[in-house]
């Protein structure tokens, strides 16, 4: 699999917990799902102005991700709706998140910035349709 465009790179990339799609973010500001099972491009959609760093799968929902961008934020990205399903934070950080983690029960979620400060979110109030 290949972007096909010269300056083009892959930046990140996740298994969904279920292993059935595959989930890459590209410096073009894309995030592409592959379908494991047949092989094709299920979604390419474009995320703003900015870069996705990091994605991690979501434990509790098969179809969630969570990922960091070079803006500050943490989006949760819903695969089956092709869209940003909610921002946890407008501007979590003031600079780029360059790591985050996710608890086991998905009640946190820690995050790390070139703005030099750790910040921690309690993720009970979010729930996750099916």
């Amino acid at each position: 699999l290949e972007s096909g465009k010269e300056n083009i790179s892959i930046e990140s990339i996740a298994f969904t917990n279920d292993d059935s799609y595959l989930v890459f973010s590209s410096n073009d500001n894309h995030i592409t799902v592959l379908d494991m099972n047949k092989w094709v491009v299920r979604t390419k959609i474009k995320i703003n102005e900015e870069n996705i760093i990091k994605i991690i799968p979501s434990v509790k929902n098969k179809y969630f991700a969570y990922m960091s961008t070079s803006a500050g934020r943490i989006i949760i990205f819903d695969s089956r709706s092709n869209s940003e399903e909610m921002h946890l934070s407008e501007y979590l950080h003031v600079d780029a998140i360059m790591d985050f983690c996710v608890s086991e029960d998905e009640k946190f979620l820690f995050s790390s910035s070139l703005d030099k400060t750790i910040n921690m979110l309690t993720l009970d109030e979010l729930t996750f349709s099916t």
